[in-house]
């Protein structure tokens, strides 16, 4: 089965067995029309890369921490026939962008707005400054970031899937977590890998909590074994450090949304905190324009990669309200 979204746009978001059974012609067909381009400042190397170049009307999809193209192959397939130009924007450390240490994949990171600066370098590069945003994980941040201070842009929506609003370790307390990230941050361990992080490795699908769907996953990171020069290793403390002080001048900033806002919180998140999530739109809930939220029940961290009835549930509501616009309220499924 398949989903259609409307007549206008003729827009399907296929099912699992649609993807087993067209998985060369999807291969294909991303292999053929995506166009990339290479944007060079400072011995920084950025990677944008584009479908429909000709469309007027642009949505600019922002990854999560450590993804690479090829997860969005089924996406691109499912997008080919929107009215739309998609750019997929990799700031550095993340795609094939410059990493910041070159004989490590650990993900590091000195000053959080180096990502916003590096999003603007890139669709300053592509001409483009009327669009909306699909944003997945970390790239809710840095898209919320760059909402707040990137003003010669006019961004018409904003679509964030399990946004990245504070992590999630072991249900411990806001504060006892950062108390412990901060404090290892200034005692020299900036660099140095978090607990539970290290260098890539393959998680059997059994242990996973990414996603539910057993084909989607295995799909996806399978690529990394034949790539291993694509997968980014954990975090440093450092990032986590930086990450955190954005996460708390965005929850404790007085600022009201004045565009439409969309957020798909997955409720059986281990990577962030679905709970501040849901507070952070509930802070927000009586602003200018109300955002709109969706709890997805069941749902892990990868929600582009989980199994059909999630999957179709966060990305049916997250490009309806894009591409066709949709009331603002919220929505617990």
């Amino acid at each position: 089965m398949s989903l259609q979204f409307s007549e206008e746009s003729s827009l399907i978001l296929h099912d699992e067995a649609f993807l087993k059974e067209h998985l060369q012609e999807i291969e294909d067909y991303y292999a053929k029309n995506i166009t990339t381009h290479k944007i060079s400042s400072n011995n920084i190397d950025l990677y944008a890369h584009v479908i429909n170049e000709d469309k007027s009307k642009t949505l600019v999809i922002v990854p999560g921490r450590a993804e690479v193209l090829h997860k969005y192959k089924e996406l691109i397939y499912n997008l080919k026939d929107a009215n739309i130009k998609i750019v997929i924007a990799f700031v550095r450390g993340q795609g094939d962008s410059t990493r910041f240490f070159k004989d490590s994949p650990k993900c590091h990171i000195e000053c959080f707005e180096d990502y916003t600066n590096d999003l603007e370098l890139i669709l300053k590069e592509l001409h483009i400054k009327k669009f909306s945003m699909l944003s997945f994980s970390l790239g809710c941040l840095i898209s919320l970031d760059f909402y707040l201070h990137k003003k010669d842009f006019e961004i018409e929506k904003i679509a964030l899937l399990e946004p990245y609003i504070w992590p999630y370790f072991l249900n411990l307390n806001r504060n006892i977590l950062k108390a412990i990230v901060y404090t290892a941050y200034h005692l020299g361990l900036a660099k140095s890998y978090t607990p539970h992080g290290s260098e890539y490795k393959y998680k059997e699908f059994e242990l996973n909590n990414h996603s539910h769907s057993k084909f989607r996953y295995e799909y996806y990171y399978s690529y990394y074994e034949e790539h291993k020069d694509k997968a980014l290793g954990g975090p440093s403390f450092a990032f986590v450090y930086h990450c955190m002080q954005k996460q708390e001048e965005i929850l404790n900033k007085d600022f009201q949304f004045d565009i439409p806002i969309f957020m798909a919180v997955a409720m059986n998140d281990k990577v962030v905190d679905s709970n501040e999530s849901i507070k952070f739109y509930l802070k927000h809930k009586s602003d200018k324009v109300t955002p709109k939220l969706i709890e997805v029940a069941y749902a892990y961290h990868d929600l582009l990669n989980e199994r059909d009835d999630i999957r179709h549930k966060a990305m049916q509501n997250a490009l309806d309200f894009l591409l066709k616009g949709e009331n603002n309220e919220r929505e617990c499924c």
